[in-house]
């Protein structure tokens, strides 16, 4: 009978210490040019689990199958991915999975939206198969409507991409710490030209800067809160010597890359712009639209659009050459805008600690544990007796 108990408390014991991580987070598939689950065996040629390297060709495609929903009761927002710490866009393919809702006995309502791709077609890592020769760290992040992220995957953090020779060409860009974004006309990689036509502030239209020049301090920065800002953006045209690869954000020195930023060509602006004549007649024209969200950020915030181009070089959107100032909604062509919402403000005390799911499981299992102990030793003394 001591044999049974202790071999009880070692169950027990077990199930704690198993049941310790929250189950909301599921990489089912990811694979190589292969969107399509019918195809998508669950294989060798699955790399959701994988540790060692995943090889690919340039212009390969990532594509992934998936779940997730928040710790919180909150639901999905967005699945983005980065590359060496850099945040990139992935396509916009969800649906809903109230069957996960019900396997985990959650409320339905977090199945909403909380599908990660389809089946006949999965969710791209849109731009991947624009990397460059070279080894990259990739990670795959679920972003949540209360502002949490986590990891969509329960086995690996992260994954070592090799695209190509798995040499680099020698540009070192890709990711936070290898980036340094600098002004337009400082670039040094043959800026030609640049229209900043329009700026937006929470999707519409601002037909000049002295429309929101009435929430600006004295030190020059907008009044978030005043202003209500949930986004802003940008909307105009470059011109290099070379190709652009992509446009982008940045917040607070993190750059944030979406393919969907390069708006394309209206007929004839390229043909107008290189009609001009000299180093124009050359050049590689790109019309972009940026949106920067705004929405849950805290204290101080300096944005600004920003363009990568085809050596990897990352160029600030801002022109200090003074255009004319009636016509232009920035006279300067800056797109840096230091926005405030609320003063910074530290916690008095240290803050409470707040269990993460799994903690109370776990806490949960070790006070069975404990009861189960006690349990034990009384019926042992019995037995004694």
């Amino acid at each position: 009978m001591k044999k049974l108990t202790i071999l009880a408390l070692v169950v027990v014991l077990s199930v704690a210490m198993c049941i310790s991580v929250s189950a909301n987070t599921s990489l089912d598939r990811l694979t190589i040019n292969n969107n399509t689950l019918a195809t998508m065996p669950d294989d060798a040629t699955n790399l959701r689990n994988t540790e060692e390297d995943i090889h690919i060709n340039k212009g390969d495609k990532l594509f992934i199958l998936g779940w997730a929903y928040g710790d919180e009761g909150s639901n999905l927002k967005e699945v983005v991915y980065t590359i060496d710490g850099t945040e990139y866009k992935c396509a916009d393919n969800y649906r809903d999975r109230t069957d996960v809702a019900n396997a985990f006995k959650v409320d339905v309502s977090l199945g909403t939206h909380a599908g990660i791709g389809q089946d006949d077609n999965a969710f791209e890592l849109v731009g991947i198969d624009a990397l460059d020769d070279g080894t990259y760290t990739l990670q795959i992040i679920a972003k949540f409507e209360d502002g949490t992220e986590e990891i969509v995957n329960d086995k690996i953090d992260e994954f070592t991409l090799v695209v190509g020779t798995g040499e680099s060409a020698g540009n070192e860009t890709q990711g936070e710490d290898n980036i340094e974004a600098v002004n337009f006309l400082d670039d040094g990689n043959g800026h030609i030209g640049y229209s900043l036509d329009v700026i937006f502030w929470n999707g519409a239209q601002v037909g000049d800067r002295g429309a929101v020049e009435k929430y600006f301090s004295e030190d020059g920065t907008l009044d978030g809160v005043a202003l209500e800002g949930k986004s802003t953006g940008y909307h105009g045209w470059v011109c290099f010597n070379q190709e652009v690869k992509q446009f982008g954000y940045m917040i607070n020195d993190k750059i944030v890359f979406d393919p969907a930023f390069k708006s394309g060509n209206e007929p004839g602006l390229v043909d107008t712009i290189r009609g001009w004549g000299g180093d124009w007649a050359n050049g590689y024209p790109e019309r972009f639209t940026i949106t920067v969200p705004l929405e849950g950020l805290t204290g101080t915030n300096v944005v600004c659009g920003v363009v990568e181009l085809a050596d990897g070089t990352v160029v600030k959107l801002n022109d200090n050459d003074i255009h004319d100032s009636v016509n232009r909604p920035f006279p300067d062509r800056q797109t840096t805008l230091t926005i405030v919402f609320g003063e910074d403000t530290q916690p008095a005390t240290e803050p409470e600690t707040v269990p993460q799911t799994g903690d109370v499981t776990v806490a949960m299992f070790a006070v069975i544990a404990v009861l189960a102990m006690g349990a034990a030793v009384v019926f042992m003394k019995k037995r004694a007796f």
